[in-house]
């Protein structure tokens, strides 16, 4: 500032020596430049020069302030009044001011070609916008007249993982890129890498001689990098970095950058910490974005896997899993979840593998974890439960598949590829993924968060699958306690088939086939001869059974006296293989001695097994083409020991004959009355099942019904006039309950509630209780005018419905009762407290149901107690 003061003190008094000459325009260009000049902020606005004063420079003022200096010059040199010393003075002045203004038009130009990279940081919009930031830097420097670029490039540290993300463009090349850098595997990478780490303001250069460039060159190309070609040509190359703490910006040069390019590349540093800034937002953004994207999938796994119900809906959880890594961009060719078991090296698989355009097919089966190294490996990687990560390439597919496919069937895959497996262990299995590419950190990271949200599906699945077991297990406990029920009931021989009946009805439920269809072997005590009882699947119609019984003698053929030989041991189960004349001599003794049986095998007759089961006083016989499983095995011997109790309880009860009858008739009375008290299909529910199960009804109207006033009435009639009006009404209530399809819930004192809608869906339900309660209603009218003649008093009820989900349900051990709950009917509750007598009060959800059937009035928005204001309608009709 001194020496801008000492120069503007010379121009004022120059200036008031060319005033003597009236050079006006001199004069006033003089004044404003000599005013405006020694502001620091000129640099950057101009707006102090009017825009008619130097119509041939609009644009560039300074320009035009360097032209008015040398106008001013020539001015000054060809002023009379000026002395040859005083022209020398001032033209030195005037060529420092020049000197000055000079340096001041290049700080602008950087200071714009800084403006231009802060714009560009500025409109980023994703990571890789980093490349047009390079893009702009180096066309900015060129500008500037910085020599030989040769690339710029920013360098994005990830120490967790040694490598860093180069951003970056090559001058002459045109080419932008984008790779990850290992920076661990090189020397001079690794100690540039460290000096960056270091912190933001550490600087970085090296250069290298032809030799060490041929070096780097190879090192490229072996890498798999993009080599520079212009670079096979260069005598040196030169790298210079500035770190901003996790990252660098750097320029590398064919030839040394002076001193003051180094300087001048210091201040883009400094100016894209603004573009790293926006860079590491918008890293920041896409990271959460992702992160919600895997979160997303992983619910969507883990909703799947809640919403299993039986074990069979694994292969769909996988089938989701498959789904959301795709669409995660993890593209594998076979995923899914394995079981091992150790002592047999088995493994369960469930898995879907791609199929065809796109299409993916579900596989499950069993594996044996050897025959293969990997089979192997993957079996010792699970007892040690380490990540295994195998590859097969070329005829190693071939040879591993050869393997698997006989056991399980996997579509097939082409030789020519390479096939990726990804398996992450847990301690019942493992989670895998056979893919064409190996993962990256990324997608193997986004596959162990999946797999351990997988390893909790199958561990859900075990759990499913033992509940499966243990219900199963409970089922045949049941219907084994059916069999014997059935059993128990026996009252004479002929009553021995229904017991085989229901045996064989229970198996089938069960899913036993070989039981369902079972013969019964009962023989007479000391003698040879036997009744049998046979049911077979009617080959024609397997949804029919040919069923018969007759007696037979087993001395009668060679089948028969084997099965004489094993009633006659110690033996308690045996299994008969029947083939060749033997066979046929069966066959056509069954033929000749039961009618229904003609014709079954037609003239091919097959080799078959039977499996026998000994009883106390027979045995029971399954047939089948092959063995049989040892739950039938073990549920043919169970039903064995129920035919024992059978046919030993038909002993002890051959004199109860009359009694049964007895319990018979109870039966049928004590069935009668629990289809007064509740409604059949709730009756015959616990009938069967000796209980009834609640359950929940999405659409039920509710009708609440109550006498007002109802504690006056009781102080003016007897109690056996109070009882019977009440039964009076309320026996007509049921008929106008009966007759509209309601079903009727209970009475509590004067209250009598019902419903429409349950235990069945019923259409139009709140139509039908509406009906029904005019019914109500005009019942009412007469039964009042008859008790106003009787001089009694009137019965005046309020009608409350309402329309919602409810649950019902038996209730009580000794004395059933059939009930409703639910806010449903709270809320009934709510439109009969609120009603007025001799009217039918409804809510808003059945209002919209029955709007268009009958007139009704809006009464507003009615406070109702815990539930706020309601809307409610009377129905007029």
């Amino acid at each position: 500032m001194g020496r801008q003061a000492n120069w503007e003190r010379k121009i004022y008094r120059y200036e008031s020596e060319i005033r003597n000459e009236r050079n006006e325009r001199t004069v006033a260009g003089l004044q404003i430049f000599t005013s405006q000049y020694t502001s620091e902020s000129f640099i950057f606005n101009f707006e102090f020069l009017p825009h008619n004063f130097a119509p041939e420079f609009p644009d560039n003022k300074l320009n035009y302030l360097n032209n008015h200096l040398k106008e001013l010059r020539k001015l000054i040199e060809s002023s009379s009044a000026l002395s040859e010393q005083d022209v020398k003075h001032i033209s030195e002045e005037l060529a420092n001011v020049e000197e000055d203004l000079q340096g001041k038009d290049r700080l602008l130009e950087i200071e714009n070609a800084l403006d231009e990279v802060r714009t560009v940081a500025m409109n980023m919009k994703k990571p890789e916008d980093m490349l047009d930031i390079c893009r702009v830097i180096c066309r900015v420097l060129e500008k500037l007249n910085v020599r030989d670029i040769r690339n710029i490039q920013t360098a994005i540290f990830y120490e967790t993982k040694h490598i860093h993300t180069n951003y970056v463009y090559f001058r002459l090349a045109d080419v932008s890129l984008l790779q990850d850098v290992d920076y661990s595997l090189q020397e001079d990478v690794a100690a540039f890498a460290d000096k960056m780490l270091r912190g933001p303001s550490e600087f970085f250069t090296t250069s290298f001689d032809k030799a060490k460039i041929n070096e780097y060159i190879k090192y490229q190309d072996e890498a798999g990098q993009f080599v520079d070609q212009y670079l096979k040509n260069a005598e040196s190359l030169n790298f210079y970095f500035y770190s901003f703490g996790t990252g660098a910006l750097g320029l590398s040069t064919y030839s040394p950058l002076s001193e003051e390019d180094i300087v001048l590349f210091k201040r883009f540093r400094n100016v894209f910490e603004l573009a790293y800034r926006r860079f590491a937002d918008i890293e920041q953004a896409i990271e959460q974005a992702r992160e919600a994207q895997i979160e997303v999938a992983l619910e969507r796994v883990r909703s799947r896997a809640m919403a299993m119900h039986s074990s069979e809906d694994l292969s769909s959880a996988i089938s989701v899993f498959f789904q959301e890594l795709k669409s995660l961009g993890v593209m594998p060719w076979r995923c899914g979840v394995a079981q091992i078991d150790e002592e047999t090296r088995t493994t369960n698989l469930t898995t879907t593998s791609l199929k065809g355009e796109g299409d993916h097919a579900e596989v499950i089966g069993k594996l044996r974890q050897e025959g293969h190294p990997v089979l192997d490996k993957i079996f010792e990687h699970w007892k040690t439960q380490t990540d295994y990560f195998p590859v097969l390439r070329g005829k190693e597919i071939d040879e591993y598949y050869k393997v698997t496919r006989p056991q399980i069937a996997y579509p097939d895959y082409p030789v020519d590829t390479v096939q990726y497996g990804h398996m992450i262990f847990f301690k019942e299995g493992f989670v895998f993924a056979w893919t064409e590419k190996e993962m990256t950190e990324e997608e193997l990271r986004i596959f162990r968060r999946f797999a351990g949200v997988l390893s909790l599906t199958y561990r859900r699945f075990l759990d499913l699958k033992e509940a499966e077991a243990q219900a199963h297990k409970a089922q045949i406990e049941t219907a084994l306690e059916r069999v014997r029920a059935r059993a128990l009931a026996m009252q004479q021989p002929e009553e021995l088939k229904e017991v085989e009946q229901v045996l064989r009805h229970e198996m089938g439920l069960l899913g036993v086939r070989e039981i369902e269809t079972c013969g019964i072997f009962i023989r007479a005590e000391n003698t040879t001869k036997a009744e049998c009882w046979y049911e077979l699947i009617n080959p024609k119609d397997k949804e029919k059974r040919i069923s018969d019984h007759f007696e037979l003698d087993f001395n009668d053929t060679s089948t028969g006296r084997e099965i004489l030989g094993f009633l006659d041991s110690t033996e308690e189960h045996a299994s008969l293989e029947l083939n060749g004349t033997a066979r046929k001599e069966w066959i056509e003794y069954f033929r000749s001695n039961s009618p229904s049986f003609k014709g079954y095998y037609g003239d091919e007759i097959p080799d078959i097994t039977y499996h026998l089961q000994k009883f106390s006083h027979g045995a029971l016989c399954v047939a089948s083409f092959n063995e049989i499983s040892e739950e039938s095995r073990e549920l043919l011997m169970r039903a064995a020991n129920v035919f024992s109790l059978a046919y030993s309880r038909f002993k002890d009860l051959t004199k109860s004959r009359q009694d049964l009858q007895n319990l018979i008739e109870e039966k049928k009375r004590s069935e009668s009355l629990l289809l007064n008290i509740l409604p059949e299909e709730i009756a015959l529910e616990l009938k069967q099942f000796s209980r009834s199960y609640a359950r929940y009804h999405d659409e039920v109207t509710i009708l609440f019904a109550d006498i007002k006033g109802f504690s006056g009435i009781t102080e003016n009639l007897s109690a056996e006039e109070l009882v019977s009006q009440l039964d009076e009404c309320f026996r007509a209530f049921d008929k106008i309950v009966d007759k509209h399809g309601l079903e009727k819930i209970k009475t509590v004192g004067d209250m009598y509630v019902c419903a429409c809608g349950l235990p069945k869906p019923v259409n139009d339900n709140a139509v039908k209780t509406v009906r029904a309660a005019l019914d109500m209603i005009n019942f009412l009218k007469g039964f009042n005018a008859a008790k106003q003649i009787q001089d009694l008093p009137a019965f005046d009820f309020r009608i409350g419905i309402h329309t919602g989900p409810v649950i019902t349900g038996v209730v009580g051990q000794k004395k059933f009762t059939y009930d409703i709950w639910g806010d449903a009917v709270n809320m009934a509750a709510r439109m009969e407290q609120h009603g007025e007598p001799g009217k039918i009060n409804i809510s808003g959800s059945t209002y919209a149901l029955v709007k268009d059937k009958f007139t009704c009035i809006h009464r507003g928005k009615i406070e109702a107690k815990n539930k706020g204001k309601v809307d409610m309608y009377f129905v007029e009709g």
